[in-house]
């Protein structure tokens, strides 16, 4: 059986208007309550299908990183063979995110200094952050490391709220 296609011309204000839905606009009436968002069945399908309303588990059982069935030429017996590295081509969006993971690492890792961790840079910026703001000469650090131990007072501060209970 041959259908045709009737043209019929229809104003452009009507074309969209009950097939489209956008997010802002609210398909039914609101409830003024906070936890009306629930109530949406139709939006909301899978928010009771999981604890919590998390998104479903990845199954890596299909897709790029599914594992492929060989044969062992010896035995004749199948097994499956997984799957660690897809093309690009295949997973985009995993491949745009392990390239984002590397370049940071080698980026952060450019910016320390040879030999240098990243807590003996952290320090060394803070010590001249400080001694910018105060004012202090190149080096004034090493005079607080290189003095000895500093000997503590056995005295009791004179102006003390409460006695400390020994």
């Amino acid at each position: 059986m041959l259908r045709r296609a009737i043209s019929v011309q229809v104003p452009s204000h009507l074309r969209f208007g009950s097939c489209r839905r956008f997010a802002s606009v609210p398909t039914k009436p609101t409830d003024s309550s906070p936890e009306a968002w629930r109530m949406d069945r139709e939006k909301y399908k899978d928010l009771d299908s999981f604890p919590g309303g998390r998104q479903p588990p990845r199954d890596f059982r299909m897709g790029p990183y599914a594992s492929k069935m060989v044969k062992d030429p010896e035995t004749g017996k199948v097994y499956p063979k997984g799957t660690w590295f897809a093309h690009p081509r295949d997973d985009p969006v995993t491949f745009v995110v392990n390239c984002l993971i590397a370049l940071t690492t080698v980026w952060t890792i450019s910016q320390l200094s040879w030999g240098e961790s990243f807590f003996e840079k952290r320090k060394r910026v803070i010590r001249e952050k400080i001694r910018q703001e105060y004012g202090l000469p190149k080096g004034w650090e090493h005079d607080i490391e290189d003095e000895e131990e500093l000997s503590l007072s056995e005295a009791e501060p004179t102006n003390a709220a409460e006695p400390v209970a020994r």
